[in-house]
C-alpha cells in the first residue's frame, strides 16, 4: 500500500468520526452484526475498535449501539481498499 493510499484511508476513517446525522439510525448489535456477517458477541467484544460504535450513557448504565451511516461508510472504505489490492 502506498503512502497516498494509507493517508487516504486515514482521512476516510477520521471523516467517519463525524457526528451522527439526524437521518441516521442506531442499530442494535444483532442488526449491525447481520450487516457485517459476524456474531453479536464478536461485535460487542470489538466495539471499541470500530468507528461506527456509539455509547449511550444513562447514569451508571451504558448502552452500545452502532451508527448505520458510519457502518455503511466503513464498509464502503473496506470494499474500495480490497478492490485496489
Amino acid at each position: 500500500m502506498s503512502i497516498e493510499d494509507t493517508l487516504s484511508l486515514i482521512l476516510r476513517e477520521v471523516q467517519a468520526l463525524k457526528p451522527v446525522k439526524l437521518d441516521d439510525r442506531l442499530l442494535s448489535a444483532e442488526a449491525a452484526a447481520k450487516l457485517l456477517s459476524v456474531s453479536a458477541p464478536y461485535l460487542y467484544a470489538h466495539a471499541k475498535d470500530f468507528p461506527f460504535t456509539i455509547v449511550l450513557t444513562n447514569g451508571q448504565k451504558n448502552t452500545v449501539r452502532f451508527s448505520y451511516n458510519r457502518l455503511q461508510r466503513w464498509i464502503e472504505t473496506k470494499v474500495r481498499l480490497n478492490e485496489r489490492s
